[in-house]
Parts: C-alpha cells; sequence; structure tokens
C-alpha cells in the first residue's frame, strides 16, 4: 500500500501498489483525485525528493509538498479552471497567489479567461468547497463585475442559482446590485424567478431596485406572481414593490397569477 500525507500530518490518499508503478504515475493519480497540477508537486520519503522516473516497488509512505510557483512563471488558464470546477481549494489558492504575484510584478497579468473564473466558480452547483473557493477569488481581487460573453456576472449567476453565502460575499465585495445580464435580467428579478427567497431578502436588505424590469418588461413582482411564489412576492409587496405594475404589454402581477391560476399569490396582490 501507498499512503500519502499532507504537510500538516493528514492522510491524502492511499492506494494498491498495483495501480502506481512510479513516482510520476502517482503525481498523475493525485492530480486526477485532488486537482494538484503534476508541476507543482513534490514527493518526499524520509526527507529525500523522489523523482517522477523513480519505481515505487515496497509499501511506502510519501509526503506530498506543493511547490510555490516561481515568480514569473505562467499560470495555465487550464490548471485554474479544472480545479475550480472540482472543488480543489488548496489548489486554486496555489495558483490565485502565483497570478497574483506575477501579476503585481507586471509580468503575466491575469488573461482574460481567468479573469472570469469568478462567474466560473458561481455556475456551479454550489457546496462549501465552491463557496471557499469564491473567497478565494475575491481575495485574490476578482472583479466581481465582470461579465462573461453571454452577459452572466457573478452575482446575476448566484442569485439565479440561489447561492445566498455567495451571494452574500459577492455584495460584500462590490458586486453591483443591479447589474443586468444580456436579457436584462437583475439578479433580483432571477431569485424572484427561481423563488430563492432568502437570496431576494439579502437583496432587499442590499437595497436592490425593486422596478427595474427585464427586456420583456417583467420586474421582480411580475415574475414572482407569473411563477406562483408566495413568500417571495409577499416580500417584495412588503418592501414596497408596486402591485398595480403594468408593462407595455399590459401585463401585471395579478394578471400574471391569474393567468398561472396562483390563487394564494392572487390573494397577496389584493391585501
Amino acid at each position: 500500500m501507498i499512503r500519502v500525507w499532507r504537510v500538516s500530518g493528514q492522510e491524502l490518499t492511499s492506494m494498491a501498489q498495483e495501480q502506481v508503478r512510479d513516482v510520476g504515475t502517482l503525481k498523475g493519480c493525485l492530480s486526477r483525485l485532488h486537482g494538484f497540477p503534476p508541476r507543482l508537486q513534490q514527493l518526499l520519503h524520509d526527507g529525500r525528493i523522489l523523482e517522477d522516473a523513480e519505481a515505487l516497488t515496497a509499501p511506502v509512505d510519501v509526503q506530498l509538498l506543493l511547490k510555490p510557483i516561481l515568480h514569473g512563471e505562467a499560470v495555465l488558464d487550464d490548471e485554474l479552471f479544472d480545479a475550480i470546477r472540482h472543488g480543489h481549494v488548496d489548489t486554486v489558492r496555489v495558483l490565485l497567489t502565483a497570478d497574483v504575484h506575477n501579476k503585481l510584478g507586471g509580468l503575466y497579468p491575469f488573461s482574460e479567461q481567468s479573469r472570469l473564473a469568478l462567474v466560473e466558480a458561481v455556475d456551479i452547483d454550489s457546496d462549501a468547497h465552491h463557496v471557499e473557493i469564491v473567497r478565494a477569488l475575491l481575495e485574490a481581487a476578482a472583479d466581481a463585475n465582470l461579465r462573461d460573453r453571454r452577459g452572466k456576472a457573478a452575482l446575476t449567476s448566484a442569485s439565479q442559482r440561489g447561492h445566498l453565502e455567495i451571494v452574500q460575499l459577492l455584495l460584500q465585495n462590490g458586486a453591483a446590485k443591479d447589474m443586468r445580464d444580456s436579457f436584462g435580467s437583475t439578479a433580483l428579478i432571477l431569485a424572484s424567478s427561481y423563488g430563492h427567497l432568502e437570496v431576494v431578502r439579502l437583496l432587499l436588505q442590499a437595497q436592490a431596485n425593486l422596478e427595474l424590469d427585464n427586456n420583456h418588461g417583467e420586474n421582480p413582482l411580475l415574475r414572482a406572481c407569473t411563477y406562483g411564489h408566495l413568500e417571495v412576492a409577499r416580500a417584495l409587496l412588503e418592501a414596497g414593490a408596486d402591485k398595480g405594475y403594468c408593462n407595455r404589454d399590459g401585463d401585471t402581477p395579478l394578471g400574471a397569477a391569474a393567468f398561472e391560476n396562483w390563487v394564494w399569490t392572487v390573494r397577496i396582490g389584493k391585501e
């Protein structure tokens, strides 16, 4: 059995000897399992650095070190994005640290793709790892207001997906609360459309605009009523949303709710 340990003394992984013929193969396995780029891995046994070509012929314990990227050494976009997609927080932090140092040195500014890493991190089903990745990106001075080619920004994407903690992080780090996507939708419109009540409340607390509409003339209350999100509609009305809103097509919140037969939403509109 081959066991790999972190510097902290925590066991990272173990695998059968038959799976790993040499150090280079082990690095490849660690890259697939944990996202550590092979070029950043340094494996030690009894304090000695192991070369990639060395055979692992006996049960052995090895220690993994992640080498810092040298000043001026490029960070590959694929490495960063793979680490983000797979939730490898440690690797993201190593790569970001290198990118920030290189940027400060004026050698390798963030590539266009790397600049959009925050949008990529948010546009994934959220878990604790991805929350920490978003935090790491923001700590590395990622721009919370950049949009990708589809017009997506981190805040609109997080609000659509209902990622409450990420929405909070973005707002705390200067995300424009009323930024629109390519369809004209704001974070509040999207959160209202998908019934994410706690996100809606957070955006309202941040004083997101209640009356902005999207390219189809739909504002947050109209969207909430259209999709029957009772508590969202109530929260919007309590915050001062205009229940008499009427867009250029003559659509109103009450009319939308009645058309969709959302009885409880209609009752709210009559309060």
